[in-house]
């Protein structure tokens, strides 16, 4: 009976020291957005987020073709995070589900294009630029309904 009454004492001390640790240690609560918040408003028009978007797109491309450019896959990576909040951005120019689609694609394969780069291995290669190819596809099915 002794022995239990040990081991729910020490129970009952840790669970305390717990709650002390967590508290002490407690993570910041992130506050929802109220509902008031501003809507989004753009600061160009598309035209120029598509041009923004282009040219991180063709300094991708550029650098995937010159093999023994200095950095390349760091400039690879920055420029396809680039694109990626670019893309992102461009989530919220246009009110209609396909548009959004191909935004977020073009957003989420740019992600994917950051990933390959940063592991800045030759085989890479092929993977940066099979995904490059799935990001042009991409914007070419969205310009040729909204272009």
């Amino acid at each position: 009976m002794r022995n239990v009454f040990s081991k729910l004492a020490a129970t009952t001390a840790m669970v305390a020291v717990l709650i002390l640790v967590n508290r002490a240690v407690s993570v910041p609560q992130i506050e929802p957005v109220p509902k008031s918040a501003p809507t989004f408003k753009p600061v160009c028009d598309v035209h120029h987020l598509m041009e923004g978007q282009e040219l991180h797109f063709n300094a991708i491309a550029d650098l995937l073709k010159d093999a023994a450019a200095k950095g390349r896959h760091s400039k690879i990576a920055m420029h396809a995070d680039l694109l990626a909040e670019l893309a992102n951005v461009n989530t919220l120019n246009k009110d209609k589900d396909d548009y959004r689609a191909w935004a977020s694609q073009v957003r989420d394969l740019s992600l994917q294009l950051v990933a390959e780069a940063r592991k800045k291995e030759a085989a890479s290669d092929d993977a940066m630029k099979g995904l490059v190819t799935k990001i042009s596809d991409t914007c070419t099915a969205c310009h040729d309904v909204y272009e």
